[in-house]
């Protein structure tokens, strides 16, 4: 089977003996959009400084706390997965080593001598020496399910162990030793609570409490020492971040307790008043990201469904500073690098747009096609002319053994407007649909603990075409597909791009023209070409006429 072709991406950092030297705190922001790139804020100015390029889609990051290594995960059609090793002072891969399984979290080690990646194949967190550039071993997490890594996993500031979430009908945390991979022992919660599904944990700076996010319960914070629930948030999150000091926690409303209504929120807490603020996060989309800078109190969130990077400005009513990106954010790391968030040697590169944005001229060819072997959202092709309407569907295909909710966005052109999506009649999923500028986003889950059905189709929307469209090709790309299985971890999933063919309309004297040709051309005098992918209507007619002659037959 293949894997998605995935790249971790390694930066340096080198300081020089006991001189004194420039640190530049930085947000990198990993986005989704081929051919791939992480853009760079320096986090004094709140501006995008740099982007490292890195062929392909990059769906995690990042930054090891000493500020000497940055990784990222990154995703391009090939189906084959590296860890690359990437120079800050030029932003350039130096190293490619290649990586198993299908990783899609990674965190560093405090030194940056080990990246750590969760891993559905082995079903616990790969370890990699970066000095050797070897697999030293696979910390095995409690997963009860092949399919089920933990998302979001925490690393002591000694880096000898990993605090992670461990799925189950009971809420757990287990504490693994990176070294030997033993379990040192394990920490439930919330017994009340069934299937709560942990997925992130972070730690305070002393280390002693964990804060845990869940899909289908409220974040707790747990003493590590004692297994004592501390303290109790109502907001079920899958990202989460602590302040550099510890006095400042930040959910994003995200999860199976989300209010529809507070979904693209986030709540700030005091934790030392226990005074909370919570702000909209406008377009953010879903599933939310946020990263904290340790020194400086910048907080950064983003929502995979639009091109914006939200920067949190701290005070007694929080506010949030927008700023664009070139492409849909997936993830967040901040932290401090020797130097410059520009190095003075870095080349910036032609930058390219974001795939959201309108295609004003017709392409032949979709982004996206399936891979063999694996699930997959396939989104139809449908044919029009300027002014007319048609029906677009989206199918789910291929083996399906776990994958119970998924989610797309469908991003489109301004020479048509996809709208007024449904369910399939013959389809059980709970569905959910949202509309913005160019994007549709749809959500389903099949209830009841069942599997959504393949092949099938999903749902389909109307699709309007502009008058003023020129004929062609338009592509109706997806993006952000996201799978889950029943315990909300997410799966492998591919997906292959649409189509819209518009085509000019016949003129009088066209019709004219076709007319007398057929009545000139050999053979029968009545041909039909068909369209790509459609049968002939005349071969429907056949049966018909052949039923008329017999009736005459019978009556002579």
């Amino acid at each position: 089977m293949k894997n998605r072709n995935l790249f971790l991406v390694i930066a340096w950092t080198v300081g020089c003996g006991s001189t004194a030297v420039h640190a530049d705190e930085c947000a990198f922001v990993a986005q989704a959009a081929l051919p791939g790139s992480i853009a760079v804020i320096d986090s004094a100015t709140r501006n995008q400084v740099a982007e490292i390029q890195t062929g392909g889609t990059v769906s995690a990051v990042a930054v090891s706390p000493n500020g000497m290594a940055l990784a990222a995960l990154v995703t391009d059609v090939a189906g084959n997965a590296f860890l690359h090793v990437i120079d800050t002072s030029t932003y350039l891969v130096e190293q490619r080593i290649p990586l198993p399984g299908v990783p899609e979290t990674v965190e560093l080690s405090p030194d940056g001598g080990l990246a750590l990646l969760n891993d559905s194949a082995s079903g616990g967190i790969d370890v990699v020496d970066l000095s050797t550039q070897q697999f030293v071993g696979v910390l095995r997490t409690g997963q009860y399910d092949l399919y089920d890594p933990p998302s979001r996993f925490a690393v002591s500031s000694d880096g000898s162990t990993v605090i992670s979430a461990v799925p189950g009908r009971i809420a757990t945390l287990q504490v693994t030793d990176v070294k030997t991979g033993t379990a040192l022992r394990r920490i439930s919660f919330l017994p009340e609570v069934e299937d709560p599904a942990p997925v992130s944990v972070t730690l305070s700076p002393d280390q002693e409490t964990a804060y845990v996010g869940m899909v289908w319960a409220p974040t707790v914070e747990v003493d590590l020492s004692s297994g004592i629930v501390k303290d109790t948030f109502a907001v079920s999150t899958t990202s989460l971040a602590l302040s550099g000091d510890g006095n400042r926690l930040y959910l994003a409303h995200q999860g199976g307790l989300c209010d529809r209504s507070l979904c693209d929120q986030l709540t700030i807490i005091d934790l030392t008043t226990g005074a909370s603020n919570t702000i909209g996060l406008p377009a953010a989309g879903g599933p939310p990201r946020i990263a904290a800078g340790r020194e400086s109190g910048a907080v950064y969130v983003a929502g995979s469904g639009t091109p914006v990077l939200y920067a949190v400005e701290p005070g007694a009513q929080p506010r949030l500073t927008a700023l664009p990106l070139i492409a849909n954010p997936t993830d967040i790391a901040v932290g401090e690098i020797v130097g410059s968030c520009r190095p003075a040697s870095y080349t910036p590169r032609p930058t390219h747009s974001p795939v959201a944005t309108a295609t004003a001229s017709p392409t032949q060819t979709p982004n996206f096609t399936c891979r063999d072997g694996q699930a997959c959202l396939e989104i139809g092709t449908v044919y029009g002319s300027p002014g007319s309407e048609a029906v677009l569907p989206v199918r789910f295909t291929g083996p399906n053994s776990v994958i119970r909710g998924m989610q797309n966005d469908i991003h489109f052109g301004s020479e048509i407007a996809v709208h007024d999506c449904a369910a399939a009649a013959d389809s059980s999923a709970i569905a959910s649909f949202r509309s913005e500028a160019g994007v549709v986003r749809a959500i389903f889950f099949e209830p009841d603990g069942e599997l959504i059905a393949t092949p099938a189709t999903l749902y389909t929307c109307r699709v309007t075409i502009s008058p003023d469209a020129r004929p062609g090709t338009y592509p109706v790309v997806t993006r952000n597909v996201i799978a889950s299985n029943s315990t909300g971890y997410r799966v492998a999933v591919s997906a292959a791009d649409g189509q819209v063919v518009i085509e000019a309309p016949r003129t009088a004297s066209e019709f004219a023209t076709n007319i007398e040709n057929a009545d000139h051309s050999s053979g029968s005098g009545c041909q039909m070409e068909p369209r790509p992918g459609h049968a002939s209507s005349g071969s429907a007619l056949i049966p018909v006429m052949f039923l008329l002659l017999f009736r005459r037959r019978q009556r002579s």
